[in-house]
């Protein structure tokens, strides 16, 4: 079996390295062994064919690797229909703007899914071919699976659980395949995504495309490998064509929403700690970073419906009052949580670190104003509870009937 594995994924290199000369000699209706009226079904059934024939695992002839890598090189210019086209107008066989494997290109530029890698998937990783190897990705090196396996959702998963987690909750999604090599590169990179977004209040997940690819093509991803971001139920696509941990975090900060966190100061605290009239408590943070947080924008995210978060940077000249006015310590990061008084915080906590536990625990023991507006039976029911938890024996009547003696 280890040996059947590392011949697979000789193969792929090979294929990956040594394709774009192939191309450029390509016949690729003679290689296939079909006419060029041949439908997109007839293309497929003649390389599943050609491919279990000429595998280097089931053939031992001289040639069998070098007619391989010819058939995946034939079948992935005509399943792309734009490919096809080009070449039976003009004979083109190079892919338009493609330098190559070694020529640099976009490094976060993937395959399409009709690549011959759907190939591989079917017939070695279950997604629909029969009498597979059952071989994964680095899955004999380790009995611990590598980090896209171990972040992998599934359909029922996505729709059942992260989607309605993603109200409260923004996930970063990232589209892989095994025999994806780009995929493999960026691994490393998404590695450092997961540290840094994971302990500041970010879901992180992957989507195997072989296995989902249903749900991958719902979501809207058509490469890999590809990534995108979900928040309240709707996704957001990274299109930048280079791909590092700054840019992606940079694609995260940028469809986080608008002023989800404002930056506060002396002429605009007055106004922002009056505007409880929305329901909403007011929290004021204080730091010294001139970046906002990646785990204040995660919290504001998560209380967006019950709390309005507001920055203020220790080291802006206009801050001077306000840190004065609160007694806030200008080298710790300071959390305030005002209800109605605005002269007043309800709760205040000063750490070298405000760790995201204590900004949910604060906010959550305090995101009711002392008159809270019951505009809906969720939050009357929420009062509730936090009545209970507070001991107070107070009568409390269900919203609708609430709303009928408002009426009368």
């Amino acid at each position: 079996m280890k040996s059947k594995s590392l011949s697979v994924l000789c193969v792929a290199i090979i294929v990956i390295l040594i394709g774009e000369t192939y191309s450029k000699n390509l016949e690729p209706y003679k290689v296939l062994g079909i006419g060029r009226s041949a439908s997109t079904q007839e293309i497929r059934k003649a390389y599943k064919n050609l491919a279990k024939e000429w595998h280097p695992d089931k053939n031992d002839s001289p040639g069998a690797q070098e007619k391989f890598v010819e058939i995946n090189a034939a079948y992935e210019l005509l399943s792309d229909p734009d490919r096809r086209r080009r070449y039976d107008q003009h004979g083109v066989t190079d892919e338009p703007g493609s330098q190559g494997p070694r020529g640099g290109g976009n490094p976060f530029g993937g395959r399409r899914f009709h690549s011959p890698f759907d190939f591989f998937e079917d017939e070695f990783f279950g997604g629909g071919g029969g009498g597979g190897f059952n071989f994964h990705f680095n899955r004999e090196r380790s009995s611990e699976p590598k980090l896209y396996h171990k972040q992998a959702t599934s359909s029922h998963a996505y729709y059942n659980t992260i989607v309605p987690e993603s109200f409260s909750k923004p996930y970063l999604i990232l589209f892989f395949s095994d025999f994806c090599f780009t995929c493999l590169r960026i691994e490393p990179i998404w590695t450092k995504l997961t540290e840094e977004l994971e302990p500041v209040g970010f879901g992180v997940i992957t989507v195997h495309v072989g296995r989902e690819r249903d749900l991958a093509r719902k979501i809207g991803s058509n490469e890999i490998p590809h990534m995108a971001i979900l928040m309240d139920g709707k996704v957001a696509h990274y299109k930048d064509p280079q791909f590092s941990a700054l840019k992606a975090l940079d694609f995260v900060r940028g469809r986080m929403p608008y002023k989800l966190v404002e930056h506060i100061d002396e002429s605009t605290v007055d106004q922002f700690l009056s505007g409880w009239h929305d329901n909403r408590v007011r929290v004021l943070l204080f730091g010294k970073t001139e970046v906002i947080r990646l785990r204040y924008l995660a919290t504001a995210f998560k209380f967006k419906s019950r709390a309005k978060l507001g920055y203020v940077r220790l080291t802006n000249s206009k801050a001077k009052k306000i840190t004065k006015k609160f007694n806030v310590p200008k080298t710790s990061d300071t959390m305030l949580v005002f209800h109605e008084d605005s002269n007043h915080p309800v709760a205040s906590v000063s750490m070298q670190d405000l760790a995201l536990t204590t900004l949910f625990e604060v906010i959550e023991s305090h995101q009711f104003l002392q008159l809270p507006r019951l505009s809906s039976q969720p939050i009357m029911d929420q009062v509730n509870r936090q009545k209970s938890r507070e001991t107070i024996t107070n009568v409390f009547v269900p919203f609708s009937a609430l709303s009928r003696i408002v009426q009368d």
